[in-house]
């Protein structure tokens, strides 16, 4: 038994020491693991601080942030700007890009690929467009193509681009040119990570970038890998091509900017007049034409239906007339009551002629006013349907939207116009001198003195004598009828062609005033063309 309880007393001082033991080395652990914490980050840190911390990692949008990087050469300060790229999502950056061109004197566009820029389209516009949308006021254009060396086996050839590469550059160089004139320079090739590599001495101990120095630096010296990469060629294009003499490229780079600005604006004139107000205006002239014509139609028409009705009035007159008369004659009549009967009947029907005629002149008035009425309504309903077709004009150029604000009356009384026309014809319900053309003296029996006497035996013979009398008669009143009613028509219809010039008038009036747009617009391109000239020459000095 005390055997047996001296083995539980040692078993439990072993425990005690162990789990001693154990706890000490669990606080041990766990400051071993916070003391390589503390190094894991103390490393990553440092590793930011190496050399190579912007380069990116493939990703398009791996920049967002303009740096700015100061550099001095030759006692010429200048600074470098890391620009977002324009492959990514533009809308996160696009802010960024314009602020850093807008205070560039030159841009270098870099590519990994040796391919000219795609197009794209309007709804998505390519690489091309946003170059040029993003470069185009710039003095100097360049492309850097960095061509991607991961290992020193390409380094060893020759070149360090292939004729296939050069080909396809030179294709890019054109379309670059293209798109942005004498402003586009040329293509420089480089291959950036060897060249980093070469000249970084603060990297990582077995870090990527640290190993890849190893193996370049084992088959190259440091100038030899700057030369094969063409860092050199870079870095003089840079001291003598871009840094040296920059005040004057700040100076023709500036003028350069503010004549890009005139350039936008005499394009935005030019296009807003080829495209807007030279098509506005023409189509303006060629509904007012149109309408002018059916004016001089409507007139025309107007006077052909006046002498109709007219003539259909002295027609019915006479028509009327003649059968009255016609009818007491076949009752054998005497020559005195002949003449009696008669004077009734001219003097029944032209009471009945002076109450109607009124009204079918009236008729053919109202008619022509609809009609006037009607083209000139059609005319603003056409000018009304243009303007909102070119509505929100605006030329962008110089400054903001151009409100026309045509109208078709400018200042014209087109109801009261087309009042008048109506009342210009009113001469003609009754022309004044109709009852004197008809009074009974007017009349006349065509009757000799032997041959009333045959008359007085013959009763069919002087019945054909007062039928002869009265065709005659007839005639004669009609023949003065028509008369009246042309020179009625003759005084009246020449008094209405002022009104309707009126018209006419309004009718060009929207033309007319796109017309003065047009000159004055026309006026502003050239006084534009004219400081963009001044611009560029006092920039080339």
């Amino acid at each position: 038994e005390k055997t047996i309880q001296g083995a539980d007393v040692k078993r439990s001082a072993v425990s005690a020491e162990f789990q001693r033991q154990l706890a000490h080395s669990e606080r041990e652990k766990a400051e071993q693991e916070h003391h390589l914490h503390d190094l894991e980050a103390t490393i990553a840190h440092l590793a930011t601080l190496g050399d190579g911390a912007i380069i990116g990692n493939g990703r398009p949008d791996f920049t967002v942030n303009t740096q700015k990087y100061h550099f001095n050469a030759n006692a010429e300060p200048f600074v470098l700007l890391d620009v977002p790229g324009i492959e990514g999502s533009e809308e996160k950056v696009k802010d960024e890009i314009w602020d850093a061109v807008r205070k560039a004197h030159a841009v270098f566009y870099i590519t990994g690929k040796a391919v000219a820029p795609q197009q794209g389209s309007e709804e998505q516009p390519g690489i091309l467009q946003k170059i040029k949308q993003h470069l185009g006021a710039q003095t100097e254009v360049w492309t850097i193509f960095n061509k991607r060396i991961a290992s020193p086996t390409p380094l060893k050839q020759a070149e360090l681009i292939n004729d296939g590469e050069r080909e396809s550059l030179h294709d890019l160089d054109e379309k670059m040119r293209g798109e942005l004139g004498e402003h586009y320079r040329h293509t420089v090739s480089v291959s950036a990570l060897p060249a980093f590599l070469a000249v970084a001495d603060c990297l990582p101990p077995a870090s990527h970038h640290a190993n890849g120095r190893a193996k370049f630096l084992a088959n190259f010296n440091q100038e030899q890998i700057l030369e094969r990469t063409n860092l050199s060629g870079l870095r003089q294009l840079l001291l003598d091509d871009l840094v040296k003499d920059n005040k004057k490229k700040i100076y023709r780079s500036n003028f350069n900017k503010a004549n890009q600005v005139v350039l936008a604006a005499i394009s935005d004139v030019d296009a807003s007049l080829k495209q807007t107000f030279r098509p506005l205006g023409t189509q303006l002239k060629r509904d007012a034409t149109m309408a002018s014509k059916q004016l001089d139609t409507a007139f025309d028409a107007l006077k052909t239906r006046l002498e109709s009705q007219g003539e259909s009035a002295i027609s019915s007159f006479v028509s009327a007339v003649r059968r009255s008369i016609y009818k007491a004659i076949d009752g054998d009549i005497s020559n005195d009551e002949f003449k009696r009967v008669f004077s009734r009947a001219i003097a029944a029907e032209q009471e009945k002629l002076t109450d109607r005629l009124p009204e079918v002149m009236q008729e053919e008035i109202k008619k022509f006013q609809n009609q006037t009425a009607d083209i000139i309504e059609r005319f603003k309903e056409l000018a009304e349907e243009l303007m909102n077709a070119y509505d929100n004009i605006q030329v962008n150029g110089i400054g903001a939207k151009i409100n026309l604000n045509i109208k078709i009356d400018n200042g014209i009384n087109i109801p009261g116009l087309i009042g008048a026309l109506g009342g210009g014809l009113l001469m003609l319900s009754g022309p004044p001198g109709w009852s004197v053309m008809l009074v009974l003296g007017a009349i006349t029996v065509l009757v000799g003195v032997g041959k009333a006497l045959i008359g007085f035996l013959s009763s069919d013979y002087k019945k054909s004598q007062q039928r002869k009398s009265v065709d005659a008669n007839l005639s004669d009143i009609s023949d003065k009828m028509r008369g009246a009613l042309r020179d009625s028509l003759e005084e009246a219809l020449p008094q209405l062609e002022p009104k309707v010039g009126e018209l006419k008038a309004a009718l060009r009036g929207p033309g007319e005033q796109v017309a003065k747009v047009v000159e004055h617009l026309a006026k502003v391109g050239k006084q534009l063309k004219n400081i963009s000239k001044n611009i560029e020459t006092t920039g080339a000095l």
